[in-house]
């Protein structure tokens, strides 16, 4: 027998919770994950909200994969028990625009902002496009180019 954590009820006040956005930061294996996913079909079934305006965002891209597919996992779960028509259509709505919702890391998350909206961020469009060769290239050029400055100046940090 499985005994409910101690904070269970802001566990469900995270799931429930719609005046605004939550913040979910716990160790490994508290069950952050399953959280998320609860609050998502919450959101969808109770609320109606589109699953293109959810925004979940972890750390790693492992976490947001695993976030995704248990996101997709749960609502097709859902979907198939779910009497309600309005609901189930909501759910059937929400896996077809799965792979549009922003289900990322941070860093995913910020490139796509600014990538839809260069001009407000002061960027020219397509800015955010990286050729990971050049950037590697430059990256060593200019830590090479540092370097040696330091070395030939005698700086004391670097002596």
């Amino acid at each position: 027998m499985s005994r409910a954590p101690r904070d269970q009820s802001a566990r469900e006040l995270a799931v429930r919770w719609t005046e605004g956005p939550i913040l979910v930061e716990a160790g490994a294996g508290t069950g952050k994950t399953d959280l998320l996913v609860r609050r998502v079909l919450h959101l969808v079934r109770s609320e109606g909200i589109d699953i293109e305006r959810i925004v979940a965002i972890t750390f790693t891209i492992k976490a947001a994969a695993e976030l995704r597919s248990r996101i997709r996992a749960a609502l097709s779960g859902a979907f198939e028990k779910e009497t309600d028509e309005e609901a189930r259509v909501r759910f059937r709505e929400a896996l077809d625009r799965i792979d549009r919702a922003p289900i990322s890391t941070i860093h995913s998350f910020a490139m796509r902002l600014l990538q839809e909206r260069p001009i407000e961020a002061g960027l020219r469009p397509g800015a955010g496009d990286v050729d990971t060769d050049a950037h590697d290239d430059l990256r060593d050029r200019l830590w090479e180019g540092w370097l040696r400055e330091r070395m030939t100046g005698g700086d004391p940090a670097i002596e």
